[in-house]
């Protein structure tokens, strides 16, 4: 008989990778694929957010969408409370 192999458990931040999709609203033709942010830790996010927060105090106001969907994701990890979510 043949003999079954085993496979180890695999374990590590690479296997734990999150995405998340930024959709498209309004008038246009959707993009066939969706700006993603692939994070590990909520930490990413958070750079991130303060990436597009800076971007946005430079009047490039096409980023409320993109802000508006990081702290969705924020507060349902709990990395931010109610507080901090509406501020």
């Amino acid at each position: 008989m043949e003999e079954t192999k085993i496979f180890p458990d695999k374990s590590g931040p690479g296997l734990r990778r999150r995405k998340l999709c930024t959709p498209k609203r309004g008038r246009v033709r959707h993009r066939k694929y969706p700006d993603t942010i692939v994070y590990n830790y909520p930490n990413e996010l958070c750079e991130k957010l303060s990436q597009l927060v800076i971007a946005k105090e430079a009047c490039d106001t096409g980023l409320d969408n993109s802000i508006r969907l990081l702290l969705d994701e924020l507060f349902l990890l709990n990395s931010i409370n109610k507080h901090e979510y509406y501020k």
